[in-house]
């Protein structure tokens, strides 16, 4: 449901670009609000690689680490990861198929094949993983944080909530969870406590681009318009190629010259 709301909005941000010099204050804010997107963190076995030749090579030794000890549910399980993070879904799952077998108090296992039906957008297999992980390993903050992404994307919110919860609580340096967090609860409409979890998250790490974004936007949806031009700049100058960022501080400054030439 979350998914299609924002590729909707990402959609429709051309179209609200090219109207912006039309649009009066009276209606400008809707518009604004449609084009600013909060930014999920997803697992981060789903992060998109351009470094091709790593991930071959790292296949290339996992697939002959296997060849050698093929009764060794760890080396299905590593070369699983190798094949996840190459884009090779297919042999991936087959792999963790194989380590589960040989191995099925393997933890890490079921929740990087829950990763992978995250990734289908076969929402309840993954879910189905990550309680498995869950069931195996009570303290496993990772597939805490996972279940709450698929609950998440369900809009399953307040389930969403307590899995990054007790993820937090586990693993209490847990950036990408406190950002998450912060999500569910700015879509719940508790916009204070959305604030309070994207600062956590760069207290954590000041570094965080996306949740300078996040917190921008929740600012936006509070009315703090100089707090939300600061976290949108300090976005853009941590990661300069932020698409996001850049069209939301072009969105503000259209904003304020329509605002003057009504004055």
């Amino acid at each position: 449901m979350l998914k299609k709301l924002m590729g909707k909005a990402k959609r429709r941000k051309g179209e609200i670009k090219k109207q912006l010099g039309k649009k009066t204050s009276s209606n400008l804010k809707q518009f604004l609000l449609i084009a600013l997107i909060l930014v999920i963190i997803i697992p981060s076995s789903f992060a998109t690689y351009k470094r091709n030749v790593v991930w071959n090579k790292a296949v290339t030794i996992g697939e002959d680490v296997v060849r050698k000890s093929s009764e060794k549910g760890r080396g299905h399980s590593n070369l699983g990861a190798d094949y996840h993070d190459a884009g090779q879904l297919e042999k991936a799952i087959r792999e963790y198929m194989t380590a589960l077998k040989l191995n099925p108090n393997d933890a890490g296992a079921y929740n990087n094949l829950g990763n992978i039906y995250y990734n289908q957008r076969k929402l309840d297999d993954a879910i189905e993983e990550y309680k498995h992980a869950l069931r195996l390993k009570h303290d496993f903050a990772e597939a805490y944080h996972n279940l709450g992404l698929a609950y998440y994307e369900q809009g399953r919110l307040d389930e969403a909530t307590q899995q990054f919860l007790t993820a937090v609580e586990l693993k209490p340096g847990f950036v990408a969870a406190y950002n998450n967090l912060g999500l569910a609860y700015y879509h719940k409409g508790q916009l204070n406590e959305a604030v309070q979890k994207y600062i956590a998250a760069i207290t954590l790490d000041p570094d965080y681009p996306k949740a300078h974004y996040n917190l921008g936007v929740v600012y936006w949806k509070m009315g703090l318009k100089d707090k939300v031009k600061e976290e949108f700049q300090k976005a853009l100058k941590l990661r300069p190629d932020f698409t996001e960022a850049q069209q939301a501080l072009e969105l503000l400054g259209r904003e304020s010259q329509t605002l003057k030439s009504e004055q």
